[in-house]
């Protein structure tokens, strides 16, 4: 009854009444008092725009969406594209079979988000290699092996497989202008409060938009909000959503200030704790926050940095759980 399975939504518009009017692709329209957008933002891959590149990308190339082990990678020359989540687990997990893995990766700013791959990674694969530079052009070379021109003049020769892991865009191709949705270059949903309500419809909002967050989580925590709000107050945020809209302006000045691009709009980062608290305070109210919170707080706020220190070897490390209290068992 509740349920459309093997069904895609084609069109969201908002109605008359504040009602939302959806249809699908089995023909069906729906009018509904609330719109929960919450197809994440891992469906659209982005790849950059390279000269030379081929596309549609034929089996020598791929993107990080796609890939689910190495096989395809053994005894071949290997570029990675990208050195994100991704890139940091996937190059030595490559680099365990094949001949040389190159993982080109912008140079970084003190203000980009990049994910060093820890030196004794590098030191236990030696055929693995990093290089902070752009790949500016790929030319293909007799028996079908590629060349990359890198934007510092230099080059990576003899590529025989490249992998992309260069993130993913935001798109609602579903969502009609009159939404008042719009996406800045695929990186940034706006205009939005707290990173989840319509700032113009507060009946709609956008559960999983939030990187380097507590993710599964978050987002339940995110639409149980939503729905508090929508119960209780029909959708309206009132003078919390006032203070909250001054935050995200404020928030806002500091981003552009800080001469970032749109594509970290929706990484928490250093603000992670206070967003979640924040949503916590409304979702517990006056009541004591559950343990398992806290911990699940304290927890990632002692993975995130054994991530970018250990790499992937961070998967690896065992937690003990006591009320709001843990212990690592095994560091690396």
């Amino acid at each position: 009854k509740y349920f459309a399975f093997g069904t895609s939504v084609t069109s969201v518009r908002h109605g008359d009444d504040s009602e939302w009017i959806i249809q699908t692709t089995n023909g069906a329209t729906h009018t509904v008092a609330a719109v929960v957008v919450a197809s994440g933002h891992f469906s659209q891959p982005y790849v950059p725009p390279i000269r030379g590149l081929p596309l549609p990308f034929p089996p020598t190339i791929a993107h990080s969406g796609t890939y689910t082990n190495n096989t395809d990678y053994t005894g071949q020359h290997v570029l990675i594209i990208g050195c994100g989540a991704s890139g940091v687990e996937i190059a030595p997990e490559i680099a365990a079979v094949a001949q040389t893995v190159t993982v080109v990766a912008p140079k970084r700013k003190p203000q980009d988000e990049f994910f060093e791959i820890p030196q004794h990674v590098r030191a236990s694969h030696p055929n693995l290699a990093l290089r902070e530079d752009l790949v500016h052009r790929l030319c293909v070379v007799d028996g079908g092996e590629y060349v990359a021109e890198l934007e510092s003049g230099g080059r990576v020769h003899g590529i025989s497989r490249i992998l992309f892991c260069t993130g993913y865009l935001y798109d609602y191709p579903f969502l009609h202008r009159e939404c008042g949705i719009s996406v800045d270059e695929g990186k940034r949903v706006r205009p939005l409060v707290e990173h989840l309500w319509n700032a113009e419809y507060p009946t709609m909002c956008f559960p999983a938009l939030l990187w380097k967050a507590l993710t599964f989580p978050l987002i339940e925590l995110q639409v149980r909000v939503f729905l508090r709000v929508l119960k209780e107050t029909n959708g309206f945020l009132g003078e919390v959503g006032g203070e909250w809209g001054r935050d995200e302006r404020l928030r806002r000045a500091r981003f552009q200030n800080g001469g970032r691009d749109a594509k970290y709009g929706h990484m928490l980062g250093e603000e992670h704790e206070a967003y979640v608290r924040r949503l916590l305070s409304i979702e517990y109210k006056d009541d004591d926050i559950p343990d398992e919170w806290e911990r699940m707080l304290a927890v990632y706020a002692e993975a995130g940095p054994a991530r970018l220190v250990h790499g992937a070897d961070y998967r690896k490390r065992d937690y003990i759980l006591k009320g709001r209290d843990f212990h690592v068992v095994n560091k690396f």
